[in-house]
């Protein structure tokens, strides 16, 4: 149920943004300012082939489109754990949406 609520409410916020950009309240990008991204994912929790593939996709595009013209931005789960990787990169972080709950249910288990 509560992934239902994730994809419903993530779903709601990329309709309101793209309504709102049908309505001109978003800026179109124009050549000569930096491509501004969000590479969001799973990063930050020492799982290293998830950052290692995200550090690599980051090098590669910047390397096509070039140092200059970028602006990268990666969401992370810990700070101290994703240090050292997305060099040049600003980290964001991604919040434990669903730590309580998880914390609650894995107490009751044994795996």
């Amino acid at each position: 149920m509560t992934d239902l609520l994730l994809v419903a409410w993530v779903s709601a916020l990329i309709e309101i943004r793209r309504i709102g950009w049908m309505f001109g309240l978003g800026r179109r990008w124009e050549p000569g300012e930096k491509l501004r991204l969000l590479f969001a994912g799973y990063n930050g929790t020492r799982n290293t082939g998830s950052d290692v593939r995200v550090q690599e996709t980051l090098r590669q595009v910047r390397h096509v489109l070039g140092a200059s013209n970028v602006d990268f931005s990666v969401m992370t789960q810990d700070f101290n754990r994703s240090r050292g990787y997305f060099e040049g990169t600003r980290q964001v972080y991604l919040p434990d949406v669903f730590r309580r709950s998880c914390s609650a249910k894995s107490a009751r288990t044994t795996g």
